[in-house]
């Protein structure tokens, strides 16, 4: 549906494609809008005969069609019930009354199923929108992160989104019935007295005109704003990450400034985002004035005269057909500024949706077993293409092979490209140049589903979810049993402690874990590696937050699990490596060394001065 939706031409019409899409609410929602606008602008008509048939008694003789119509039908009713009377007047009363209790209670029925339903609508289209987002965040490429701000995303997540529900909410409730309001009390306002109808209609052209210019003004300063809100959020994110960093340089002062600046921007555009929408509600406050000054001046004098064939109880029924149109109009004039904010925070959202995604499969890709021949980097290049002054090239021309069953590790200074290098077999990227084979078929035109479903990966910095050990060990195989979790947890040397924990496997561990260790953490991940049981696995830095003690009781567990499996490890700490079976050697984007650990020992070039350097600390 959103594919389908992109060639709208504007945020609001595209947005409103999301309400189109569920056609069976949105025709209740128009059914109950029509009767809604029946119930409130029957009144009308009503209070006309009110004003001639009871107030002033005209009769059968001096009433118009309706007047008649209502004494007869009031006399018919008395007659049924066995009170009939010939009092023209109390006839008229009582259908009166009556017809005005129905249409409140249809209209008292219309107005709930109307907010209920317009409500809901509005609720299932956000909550589609909001899937959508989450859909395309998770689809959109890393580079695509690489450009945005963390806070400026969740922004648009919880502010703009929250938004589109109100405007959808105002499009639903006010948009949709004040129109019908509008129509029926003009038509109302025609057929007591058109030209005193087309007089009072004057001015509404100018209202439209000048609502569409403040509207214009409204959805430019929203957009701003909305784009300052995001910049808040980035400060106030970029202040909870690093609060130890804050409080141990005691730069408070210095961060507070920092957030003073982003929040003071903020402010000066909301303010002038209030601005626009106050000078619309003034604007449409003194043309409503004017009009009512006009008509009743105008009116009154023309009952005086006796001319255009107005009477007292004709102009009082016409002045409350102006009220009830000009009531609606005051209300879409207040709704119209802020359908025009919600469509500014549409077109942030759609910013985000329209962004390009992964690279999809070839039509042609091929599903993908186990590992059984291994990896092959055939003189692979890659630059990252956001840099300020052009592409920044990473890897250039990198040959290697990583053979079925065996651990080859990839060893250099940081900016080598050893995690890059980890980045293009997940597919994060793509090679600028040269190929990645796997068992002999290019990665590119393998299903990257399956090729996945091959791997699994210990990453640098652990991440955890805010759930139980349970679901984190587990996460990505929620069809495990207990035992194999506990059989992957006693591998990875973390069993003893999880049954330390409160509530064992099922202690929530908190946001990214905090509640361990630094080497919990990683043991845990380790864990849900292990568990996944992939044929090829990838280790960045799998050791590097364990103390010595831990570290060796998970290299020995490593060690087991690594025996017939092919992996990847990148590491700065020798001992994580010094059993691989190969090791290549990385500077500057390329492979300057590679070979066994001992032969490349002997030759006393770059792995040698890295390995001495680790022994030393």
């Amino acid at each position: 549906m959103v594919e389908r939706l992109r060639t709208a031409s504007s945020p609001l019409r595209r947005l409103f494609g999301f309400v189109a899409h569920r056609r069976r609410d949105m025709a209740l929602v128009l059914a109950v809008v029509l009767v809604s606008g029946v119930a409130e602008t029957a009144p009308i008509a009503i209070a006309k005969v009110f004003v001639e048939q009871v107030l002033i008694g005209q009769g059968e003789a001096g009433g118009d069609d309706l007047g008649v119509l209502f004494v007869k039908g009031g006399q018919a009713l008395l007659d049924a019930v066995g009170s009939a009377t010939e009092d023209t007047r109390i006839a008229a009363l009582v259908l009166t009354l009556l017809l005005l209790l129905v249409v409140g209670v249809v209209g008292a029925f219309a107005s709930y199923a109307r907010i209920y339903l317009g409500r809901r609508l509005s609720a299932a289209v956000v909550s589609d929108l909001r899937s959508a987002f989450v859909r395309q965040i998770m689809a959109l490429p890393l580079s695509f992160y690489g450009r945005r701000k963390t806070g400026d995303l969740i922004s648009r997540f919880a502010n703009d989104i929250q938004l589109t529900y109100r405007g959808v909410s105002l499009v639903l409730l006010v948009a949709l019935p004040q129109p019908v309001v509008i129509v029926g009390a003009a038509c109302a306002a025609l057929w007591l007295n058109a030209r005193l109808a087309l007089a009072s209609f004057l001015l509404l052209p100018v209202l439209a005109a000048l609502a569409v210019l403040v509207g214009r003004r409204i959805r430019k300063r929203s957009a701003k704003s909305l784009a300052s809100l995001g910049d808040s959020l980035e400060a106030m994110s970029q202040t909870l990450s690093g609060l130890r960093v804050i409080k141990a340089f005691q730069a408070e002062e210095e961060a507070l400034g920092r957030f003073e600046r982003v929040n003071h921007r903020w402010f000066r555009r909301q303010v002038a985002v209030g601005t626009s929408k106050a000078t619309a509600r003034a604007v449409l406050e003194l043309v409503y004035a004017i009009t009512l000054v006009g008509v009743m001046g105008l009116g009154g004098y023309l009952v005086i005269e006796g001319t255009w064939g107005l009477n007292a109880g004709t102009f009082l029924s016409f002045l409350l057909a102006l009220a009830t149109m000009y009531r609606p109009i005051r209300r879409l004039g207040r709704a119209y500024g802020e359908i025009q904010e919600a469509g500014s925070a549409a077109g942030r959202i759609f910013e985000v949706l329209d962004a390009p995604g992964e690279p999809q499969d070839r039509p042609s890709a091929e599903d993908i077993g186990p590992i059984r021949e291994g990896l092959r980097f055939d003189r692979v290049s890659f630059s990252y293409e956001d840099g300020d002054d052009g592409p920044v090239d990473v890897l250039h021309e990198v040959s290697f092979d990583v053979p079925a069953g065996k651990t080859v590790a990839l060893v250099g200074p940081s900016g080598a490209g050893k995690s890059t290098l980890a980045d293009l077999i997940l597919r994060f990227h793509s090679p600028r140049a040269g190929r990645i084979l796997v068992d002999g078929v290019p990665l590119d035109t393998i299903r990257r589903e399956s090729f996945l479903r091959q791997v699994a990966v210990v990453e640098q910095s652990p991440f955890l979810f805010n759930a139980t050990v349970r679901e984190n060990i587990a996460y990505g195989r929620p069809d495990v049993t207990q035992e194999d979790i506990e059989r992957a947890a006693r591998l990875a040397h973390i069993h003893e402690d999880i049954l330390g924990l409160p509530d064992g496997y099922d202690t929530i561990l908190g946001e990214r874990g905090e509640t361990l260790s630094g080497g919990q953490r990683q043991r845990i991940t380790i864990a849900r590696a292990i568990l996944k049981g992939a044929s090829l696995l990838l280790l960045d830095e799998a050791t590097s937050s364990l103390d010595s003690a831990s570290e060796r009781a998970v290299q020995a567990a490593l060690e087991e699990l690594l025996k017939g499996r092919t992996a990847l490890v990148i590491a700065h700490r020798m001992s994580t490596i010094e059993h691989a079976d190969h090791i290549v050697v990385l500077e500057g984007g390329r492979v300057v060394e590679q070979g066994s650990p001992e032969i490349l020992l002997k030759q006393g070039g770059l792995f040698a001065h890295l390995y001495e350097l680790g022994q030393g600390s």
